[in-house]
């Protein structure tokens, strides 16, 4: 009895080992199916929404370690605008961001980036990081715009823009910088009203800096 005790004593911990390796290949194999299933959903979304629309989505392709972007390639308001998303790894993590973008045909008066509004926003304008007001009360209590330039960002940044800047359901981050004028937000975005404010808001700031 003692031997058949002592048997059983030595497999627990094997026993508890393959219990274990068996749990995190079910975990790993349900985390690989969420992930794809994720993906063809986003790219179904964004499949219906450019051909809603008369626009070009070009699906990824290539192997992970280099592979391309999904992409929507389209004419908003007359002007060229693309939609994609990229990543940014942080060590183990990786976060998915949209991006809605439109190459400019000159060098623009000056960088200009539009953020929200938070605590920190206060703490870096006491520590001498100013924002430029836009006189636009409601605008200005919810986005914060940095530039070196204050005359060229109340251009750029007219009603039109600010109007279709609070359109967006997100925390976006908007960037004119180089000859590009782009809004990001995280996430892979699939709801298409979002994605049309997107478009909206960089066709807008696209027609604002052609007359800054």
């Amino acid at each position: 009895m003692d031997t058949a005790r002592a048997d059983a004593m030595d497999a627990m911990p094997w026993l508890l080992l393959s219990l274990f390796g068996a749990a995190m290949v079910v975990f790993v194999v349900s985390a690989v199916r969420f992930q794809a299933e994720q993906t063809r959903r986003f790219r179904e979304a964004w499949r219906q929404f450019a051909t809603s629309r008369g626009f070009t989505w070009t699906q990824a392709a290539g192997p992970w370690y280099r592979s391309s972007t999904d992409a929507i390639d389209a004419t908003i308001e007359g002007l060229p605008i693309r939609f994609d998303t990229y990543v940014v790894r942080t060590g183990k993590h990786a976060i998915v961001y949209t991006r809605v973008a439109s190459s400019l045909e000159r060098d623009p008066p000056a960088k200009i980036s539009i953020a929200p509004r938070s605590s920190f926003t206060g703490i870096g304008e006491r520590l001498g990081f100013p924002t430029v007001r836009t006189g636009d009360p409601g605008f200005d209590a919810r986005m914060a715009v940095r530039t070196k330039s204050e005359g060229a960002a109340r251009r750029v940044v007219d009603e039109d823009v600010r109007a279709r800047a609070l359109e967006i359901p997100r925390r976006i981050e908007v960037k004119v910088d180089g000859r590009t004028a782009k809004v990001v937000w995280r996430a892979r975005e699939k709801d298409p009203h979002t994605l049309d404010a997107a478009g909206r808001l960089v066709a807008a700031l696209r027609r604002s800096l052609a007359r800054a």
